[in-house]
């Protein structure tokens, strides 16, 4: 009778357990969220991360508005052409990544207008805005204000690696470059460092 009960209870328990809410345990059960540019998210060797391209467009922001060469422009705020900006590592990524957080703040510090209709060969960033402005200027609106850009942005970013034993270092660089149109000068020349080193990934703390 004990052992009848016994299974009954195993039985009755297994069933419970099998049709109630299943929650995930273990390593399945850590997912959340982070603050964009926490230094809690993953670090990968062979590629940038999002930490990464946070920490990269503040330094250089920083240091490009920290050098004075935007006050240089005769009419302010300056305006600025975001031209290319060429990835030149083992993996494949947008450059807006970096670029779109350079330009928000930029324009947040009221030193710097962005042209989004303004590009070599066609490359504009906002092509329906061009084809108003030009529709607009065809018909005679004298209201259409044409400022052309008075710098151009663009660089590259370069990965290198090393390896001493089975310690692996990538060195991420991230190189800009500020012309001054007129003169087709470069005025400030932007450097950022990303090192990692390690055996294999991590996550950040």
């Amino acid at each position: 009778m004990n052992r009848l009960l016994l299974s009954l209870s195993l039985i009755l328990t297994f069933f419970f357990f099998s049709c109630g809410e299943r929650k995930p345990v273990g390593r399945a059960a850590d997912a959340r969220y982070l603050e964009d540019g926490s230094n809690k998210g993953l670090v990968n060797l062979d590629k940038i991360n999002a930490q990464d391209f946070s920490r990269a467009a503040n330094q250089l922001v920083t240091d490009l508005l920290a050098s004075g060469s935007l006050a240089e422009a005769p009419i302010q705020p300056a305006i600025l052409h975001i031209g290319e900006i060429r990835n030149d590592t083992q993996t494949y990524f947008d450059t807006d990544l970096l670029l779109q957080g350079m330009k928000r703040d930029l324009l947040a510090s009221k030193r710097v207008r962005i042209s989004t209709t303004a590009g070599p060969e066609g490359k504009i960033a906002d092509s329906y805005a061009d084809t108003v402005r030009k529709e607009l200027g065809a018909d005679g609106d004298k209201q259409i204000n044409r400022p052309r850009p008075y710098f151009s942005l663009s660089g590259k970013i370069i990965e290198e690696t090393s390896r001493v034993e089975k310690v692996t270092q990538k060195d991420f660089y991230f190189l800009l470059t500020l012309t001054e149109l007129n003169g087709g000068t470069g005025v400030w020349f932007g450097r950022e460092l990303i090192t990692k080193q390690g055996s294999r990934g991590a996550i950040g703390f």
